[in-house]
């Protein structure tokens, strides 16, 4: 049977020292992202903590608001509304099953997803990036291609109208 402790005490005595001190020079010079970060940490438990966004009230009936105008008469102009929403961010890509994956799927992706956001916002903060995985994250690859779906949907339609 093959011993390794030399390399346990290689990693312990010779290589945890040098990175800890890399990294403690990273985050001293990216201060101001370090604080930006961590103060958004703090408000996002905070708002976790205090917040009260699951009791809400049910909003009004837009037919009482528009119902007298109607019975009266009154002329109402027609205009055509598309709202596209935000896609899928990596917050969701990680934190959210969706429809793009089964149950099973995110069940077992969970934790090296969970793994691999938590390096990434790692990264982010040693390389000093205001950017984050987490904190009004960026959209995902998900997203990307539904972007593209209704940009084609529109262009198609575009086409169409103008025939």
């Amino acid at each position: 049977m093959v011993s390794i402790d030399w390399l346990t005490d290689w990693v312990k005595n010779d290589l945890i020292r040098p990175i800890l001190i890399l990294a403690t020079g990273m985050l001293l010079f990216n201060l101001p992202i370090v604080v930006y970060k961590v103060r958004m940490m703090i408000r996002g438990i905070l708002y976790l903590i205090l917040c009260w966004d699951k009791s809400w009230k049910k909003p009004q009936d837009p037919g009482a608001v528009f119902g007298p105008h109607l019975s009266q008469g009154l002329p109402v102009e027609r205009k055509t509304c598309y709202f596209v929403r935000h896609g899928e961010s990596t917050w969701n890509d990680t934190f959210n099953k969706g429809k793009h994956r089964s149950w099973f799927a995110f069940f077992v992706g969970y934790i090296p997803g969970l793994i691999k956001s938590i390096l990434y916002e790692l990264y982010l903060l040693l390389s000093g990036k205001m950017d984050s995985w987490f904190y009004d994250s960026r959209k995902s690859s998900v997203c990307a291609l539904s972007c593209l779906h209704v940009r084609y949907s529109f262009v198609v339609l575009r086409s169409v109208l103008l025939k």
